[in-house]
């Protein structure tokens, strides 16, 4: 089970479930510079790596102004309307089409998921979103950081551990003992179109940015009926995750990729950190301050002793990225011999042409 909480505002909540959806918006340059539009595609590429990580079958709560509402379920994924702009349509997110542009119209209900009440669990009255920084103080609520306080436009979909939902879903039964329940139908989406991924490569074969891969991964982490080669070659790279969010807290100031776990018999088997970089690694990497493996394995340090008990053979790391040089595959090599605890795996990716349209493909570094 995935859950997410999705920010929205009160003035247009109760027509949003009447009609049974919930819609993201587009982020759009503030002003008239290559800067500002840039810093607008980069969110919204933000924006579809954490729609790419909801599924059918999730559960969803609603955050409106300073309450919860719940509990929901997506009863279709995001989804892109047809008859927006050209320059937001999720294809079309590329700064060469945005760069000579100079205004972008205003437009809300871009990209919709339709939603239904779950189960017998959805009702009327929402409770405090104070209680979740409670839970957080508590020790039971990890994922929500600290900033969540505070308006953040480009994250819109925010993911929850389904540990931490339950805890979600005690609090509002507890505000909703007398019922209540919610009612409507999900709205019919079946004239709109999949989330596309700008795919095409850039610059010495790289994608335009490591957001667009993080989608790519995210939308090829389950089977949706179309992705299966996609899907196992995710499976046989990256590994299996029957949990996973993005962009998921860790220690102050620093933020997991992607962040996920295999469980059996809703016990956790092994966790995986997943960090993702757009270029490839160089010794100039591997010798900076900001080296891309430190990292990864300071990620690792920190989930072995937090999540997993002090258990390392339970952590796994995969660091993705264009190629790497040498030493990383050396380093990572030799640490296998010596490291009595989780593994690291490299990936390098590749973007493919077939007939003019773009994949990506995983390949595993030995």
């Amino acid at each position: 089970m995935r859950a997410h909480i999705i920010n929205c505002s009160e003035e247009i909540l109760n027509s949003f479930l009447n009609e049974g959806f919930i819609a993201v918006g587009v982020a759009t340059p503030k002003e008239n510079t290559s800067g500002s539009k840039r810093a607008a595609l980069f969110a919204n590429y933000s924006m579809i790596a954490d729609m790419k990580a909801v599924k059918r079958g999730d559960i969803i709560f609603i955050h409106v102004g300073q309450k919860i509402h719940g509990i929901f379920e997506a009863a279709t994924e995001f989804l892109e309307n047809p008859d927006c702009s050209r320059f937001y349509k999720s294809e079309n997110l590329k700064y060469a089409l945005w760069e000579n542009n100079r205004t972008f119209p205003a437009e809300h209900f871009v990209r919709q998921i339709a939603i239904k009440p779950h189960k017998d669990l959805c009702f009327e009255k929402g409770f405090d979103s104070e209680e979740v920084f409670k839970l957080k103080s508590a020790g039971k609520v990890w994922t929500v950081p600290d900033r969540w306080k505070y308006t953040d436009a480009s994250r819109t979909v925010r993911p929850l551990t389904p540990i931490e939902a339950n805890e979600l879903k005690t609090i509002l039964l507890r505000e909703n003992v007398e019922g209540n329940l919610r009612t409507f139908s999900p709205k019919d989406l079946s004239g709109f179109n999949k989330l596309s991924l700008m795919l095409e490569p850039q610059d010495s074969g790289k994608l335009a940015n490591e957001k667009i891969l993080e989608s790519w991964i995210l939308d090829n982490l389950t089977l949706n009926g179309d992705n299966q080669s996609e899907y196992e070659n995710i499976t046989r790279t990256i590994g299996r995750c029957d949990y996973f969010g993005n962009n998921i807290p860790a220690f102050y100031l620093n933020f997991i990729d992607i962040f996920g776990y295999v469980e059996k018999d809703e016990e956790i088997l092994k966790y995986k950190v997943i960090e993702l970089k757009r270029d490839g690694l160089t010794d100039s990497n591997w010798n900076s301050d900001k080296n891309e493996l430190k990292q990864l394995i300071n990620y690792l340090d920190w989930v072995v002793k937090i999540k997993a008990k002090g258990d390392s053979k339970k952590v796994e790391g995969v660091l993705v990225a264009k190629r790497f040089s040498d030493k990383y595959k050396h380093y990572v090599k030799e640490r296998s011999k010596v490291e009595s605890g989780n593994r690291i795996r490299l990936v390098a990716y590749d973007v493919e042409e077939n007939r003019g349209q773009f994949n990506v493909k995983l390949n595993l570094i030995d």
